[in-house]
C-alpha cells in the first residue's frame, strides 16, 4: 500500500508553478518600439545632438564635417556606429566566460531583422545566476522549501500551492555587482518575463528528485525612459543604441532573447 501511494506522488507532467505578469513575446512593450522618431523628436525630446564619436547621425556626414565631404549611405553610416556600438561594449564586457555575448547580440540586432535569439552561453549564464543565488529568497530556495511541504503530503503540486512562496521571492536578474563588467549588465539586466515549471518529480522512500525548467525573455531594445535616465544617458553605447533603433533613417529592429536552464533538484 505504502509503495502505491509513493507511486501516485510522482509527477511525470509538466506544472507551471509561476509566471510573471509581464506577458511573453509582448511586441507592444515600449522598448519593442522601432524608427519611430525623427531628428526634431531625438534632438527636442531626448537630447541627442552629438550621439557619435565618428559621424554626424543626422547629416550622414564623417567628422570633422567638411563641405567637401560627401554624405555617407544609410548603409555606411548605420555599419560606422555599430562599430562603435560594439567598441563602446567593451568597457561594459571585459571579463569572465560570458564577455562575449553583447558582441553576439550587437551583430544580431545588425543582421537578424528583428527575430528572436537564444545561444547555449546565454543559457549557461542564466543558469548559473539561479544556482549561484543563496539569498533567503532565492527562487531555487524558494521552490525547494515548498517542495519539502509537498513531499511530507502537505500540499498538492500547483501554482496555487506555490503562490505564497513566490509572493516573497527574488527572479533571477543580471543585478549583481559582477555583472557590471562580465558583460550580462549590458545585455540583459532586467528579465521581462519568467516562467517556471516543475517538468517531474520521482520519489524513492524519503528521498526525492525533482526537475526544474526555468524559461525566460527580455527585450533587446531601449525605451524612452532608458535614455531619459540621466545614468544611462552619460554614457555614449545608450545613445548610439537608441539612435539605431528608434531614428526612423536607421529604425534597426529590437528582438526578443529567450533563456532556459534546467535545474535538477535532490532532497530528503
Amino acid at each position: 500500500m505504502t509503495k502505491s501511494v509513493e507511486l501516485n506522488r510522482n509527477i511525470t507532467s509538466p506544472v507551471s508553478i509561476f509566471t510573471s505578469m509581464n506577458k511573453r513575446d509582448d511586441f507592444t512593450s515600449p522598448d519593442m518600439r522601432c524608427g519611430d522618431l525623427s531628428e526634431n523628436q531625438l534632438k527636442s525630446s531626448f537630447n541627442l545632438w552629438r550621439v557619435s564619436n565618428e559621424i554626424d547621425v543626422y547629416a550622414m556626414k564623417r567628422f570633422p564635417i567638411s563641405a567637401n565631404y560627401s554624405s555617407l549611405s544609410i548603409s555606411e553610416a548605420s555599419k560606422l556606429l555599430f562599430n562603435e556600438f560594439r567598441t563602446h561594449s567593451k568597457k561594459f564586457s571585459f571579463s569572465g566566460p560570458y564577455k562575449n555575448i553583447i558582441g553576439s547580440l550587437i551583430d544580431h540586432m545588425e543582421k537578424e531583422d528583428g527575430r528572436a535569439y537564444k545561444s547555449s552561453a546565454l543559457n549557461r549564464a542564466y543558469k548559473n545566476l539561479i544556482e549561484k543565488d543563496k539569498s533567503d529568497n532565492s527562487s531555487l530556495l524558494m521552490i525547494k522549501n515548498s517542495l519539502k511541504k509537498y513531499s511530507n503530503g502537505g500540499m498538492e503540486i500547483s501554482k496555487k500551492a506555490f503562490a505564497e512562496s513566490f509572493s516573497l521571492i527574488r527572479l533571477p536578474k543580471f543585478r549583481r555587482w559582477q555583472d557590471n563588467f562580465n558583460g550580462m549588465g549590458i545585455s540583459i539586466h532586467d528579465i521581462h518575463h519568467t516562467e517556471i515549471v516543475i517538468e517531474s518529480i520521482k520519489f524513492d522512500g524519503e528521498s526525492y528528485h525533482a526537475i526544474i525548467n526555468y524559461r525566460a525573455q527580455d527585450h533587446f531594445g531601449l525605451d524612452d525612459e532608458d535614455i531619459l535616465d540621466n545614468f544611462f544617458y552619460q554614457f555614449k553605447i545608450f545613445r548610439i543604441w537608441f539612435i539605431l533603433q528608434r531614428y526612423k533613417k536607421y529604425a534597426f529592429k529590437p528582438f526578443f532573447t529567450n533563456m532556459e536552464a534546467r535545474i535538477e533538484v535532490y532532497g530528503e
